[in-house]
């Protein structure tokens, strides 16, 4: 579910993100561990995924969608529209 539909892949340090999910599925949540953070949680939709981290004490994880690279701090999100 991880790599097709959320479409992750880790790349120089970067947690990349193609998501694609299949005609029935009208969303999808995951929760990993990347870079230390125990919760890095991804919600896939239909028209946007968003990607938040928990509080902690870990530093910022770089998210790569569409070729673009944004840093997400601990306790932050950011939404990005498919």
């Amino acid at each position: 579910m991880q790599r097709c539909y959320v479409g992750l892949d880790t790349r120089s340090d970067v947690l990349w993100l193609d998501p694609c999910l299949p005609g029935r599925l009208r969303r999808l949540e995951v929760e990993l561990r990347y870079r230390g953070h125990w919760g890095v949680v991804i919600e896939v939709g239909r028209r946007e995924v968003t990607v938040s981290l928990r509080p902690g004490q870990g530093g910022s994880v770089p998210i790569g969608f569409r070729g673009s690279v944004v840093e997400i701090p601990p306790g932050g999100s950011r939404t990005f529209t498919l």
